[in-house]
């Protein structure tokens, strides 16, 4: 399975809570269920199995035919990946606060 770059590049941890969030604030899902089951999940993977892998592919698996559903979607639409992408771009990770102009006392001789 290949993941956009945007996705590999920049999905976090954080993310992974604002998507649980969002799946409850906008289609009622039980989080205390599913994470249940996703931690099912992740117990049958491979033990060197990232948990934000797991999820990806736990969130294609079992959570996009569910969402396609509730939305009338046909069963290949990328419902959860487009959730994950529209998270990610309201949420960016704050950016280094370098300064633009050189510090005095910085520069190398």
């Amino acid at each position: 399975m290949s993941l956009p770059h945007n996705i590999i590049d920049n999905f976090q941890e954080i993310h992974v809570k604002m998507v649980w969030d969002e799946l409850h604030d906008r289609f009622g899902f039980n989080i205390k269920d599913w994470k249940k089951k996703f931690a099912d999940y992740l117990a049958r993977q491979q033990r060197n199995t990232h948990e934000l892998d797991a999820f990806l592919k736990f969130g294609i698996s079992e959570l996009n035919p569910v969402l396609n559903s509730i939305l009338c979607r046909q069963h290949y639409h990328p419902t959860f990946m487009n959730l994950v992408e529209y998270i990610l771009s309201r949420h960016r990770p704050p950016k280094p606060n370098y300064p633009s102009k050189r510090v005095p006392g910085t520069q190398k001789a």
